[in-house]
């Protein structure tokens, strides 16, 4: 009998973390799930843990393979410790990236994806990833540290600042549990954060661990610090937390228990459909508020700022069908499925903007070929790690993680093309 976990529409990165473990054979079942789910394949013996929400997790009956039923902004990582290679029946598979501890890939597709990890073959973090969609040399962050009020031995308060470093990071996790079960995202890199400790006296753990832009993990590290309650502290009850919460017009809500998450404008709840819209509104996952909505009305959709910057290399269509590619400020209709997919592009990177927003850019020559990719794309070569961006017709080498960063480029947006689609070279971008 097959396996199967059905999700009741959880939204990727407004979960609460909660593991969930499939390792004998259930019925199917609606079982409401957020973010991590732990799969067993027996006839591999290997663990594969998908971060993330799909509709349905689905294992074979063979137990050889995993079926995810994706949907429209579904997004998910797999990864396994065995550091196995995976493929999936897409057209086009996506990076698999590996280092010495785990192997993984992430998926972006409103279809139902096959992953098939390999019975024997292991990646190696000195090939990128050991498969056709490999991508550049991961990285991993080092010099990690976490310090905890300028290294004090003791506070008498429960709020403390953490002091961060490390090399080559861009995300990062902090926890008060060394196996980070109280948190289920990455937080943008940050030198210094506020921090709560666990309640109670004693010596208190913070825990912290860092990511690269290329999916490299840091070990973990930490820091402790005695905890105190001051003398006056112990005469002053505890007050009451208050449950009726008047939150500000233009703020962030959610209600309790749920991952939608939506803006409070005049009384009117506006959903934030994704995570790219959360982000490109300059939102940050603290400034969310847990209230009762059962009063507020729910409005449109929340869009993208009218003044927000699509740059070349990005994807955009408005009302119609009609899918565009930004080069060189201008709007260049992709004429066809077929020249859309050959290019390499992926329906998962197509924002979808207002008509009057789609409008502020001008219109450029239609996308008809397949032969070569328009100005400002990103692309890397199968043969090769080196990531280019093309300009004018040249190829420019993007010769360091920093330069790519710096120049504020996407690395999901990196197409992998053919040998056989040639560019002169142009000026290296360092």
């Amino acid at each position: 009998m097959r396996k199967r976990i059905t999700k009741i529409f959880i939204l990727l990165l407004f979960s609460l973390a909660f593991t969930f473990t499939i390792s004998a054979p259930v019925s199917a079942a609606n079982v409401t799930f957020s973010y991590t789910t732990n799969v067993y394949l027996a006839a591999l013996d290997i663990t594969l843990t998908i971060y993330g929400t799909a509709d349905s997790i689905e294992v074979s009956d063979s137990n050889a393979y995993v079926t995810l039923d994706m949907c429209a902004g579904c997004e998910v990582v797999v990864e396994t410790t065995s550091r196995r290679i995976m493929t999936t029946d897409l057209s086009q598979n996506p990076n698999l990236l590996c280092d010495s501890s785990k192997s993984w890939m992430t998926i972006n597709t409103d279809q139902t994806v096959v992953i098939t990890p390999d019975a024997f073959e292991v990646c190696t973090s000195s090939s990128g990833g050991g498969s056709s969609g490999s991508s550049p040399t991961v990285v991993t962050p080092t010099n990690t540290t976490v310090v905890i009020n300028d290294d004090a031995e003791t506070t008498d308060s429960h709020n403390v600042t953490l002091s961060l470093a490390a090399n080559d990071a861009s995300l990062m996790m902090i926890s008060n549990d060394p196996n980070f079960v109280d948190v289920s995202t990455w937080e943008d890199y940050a030198i210094s954060k506020s921090w709560a400790l666990n309640a109670g006296e004693g010596t208190k753990t913070v825990y912290a661990k860092f990511r690269s832009s290329s999916g490299g993990d840091s070990s973990t590290v930490s820091d402790t610090i005695t905890y105190s309650m001051p003398a006056e502290e112990e005469q002053t009850p505890e007050q009451p937390v208050e449950e009726n919460i008047t939150p500000i017009v233009g703020s962030l809500v959610k209600g309790p228990g749920q991952s939608s998450v939506y803006l409070l404008v005049n009384g009117v709840l506006r959903p934030i459909p994704n995570s790219k819209v959360f982000g490109a509104n300059g939102y940050g996952w603290e400034d969310i508020t847990e209230i009762n909505l059962s009063s507020y009305s729910v409005g449109e959709d929340l869009g993208y700022p009218e003044n927000y910057n699509f740059i070349d290399g990005m994807l955009v269509k408005g009302s119609d069908a009609k899918v565009y590619a930004v080069s060189n400020g201008l709007r260049r209709w992709i004429k066809t499925e077929a020249v859309f997919t050959g290019l390499g592009y992926q329906f998962y990177n197509v924002h979808n903007i207002s008509d009057q927003q789609l409008a502020t850019y001008g219109l450029g020559d239609d996308i008809i070929s397949t032969n070569s990719h328009p100005d400002g794309s990103l692309v890397k070569y199968s043969t090769a790690n080196n990531v280019y961006r093309l300009e004018n017709g040249l190829k420019r080498w993007i010769t360091t993680e920093n330069a790519f960063n710096s120049a504020g480029y996407d690395w999901s947006l990196i197409i992998e093309i053919d040998v056989t689609e040639t560019y002169d070279n142009g000026m290296n971008i360092n």
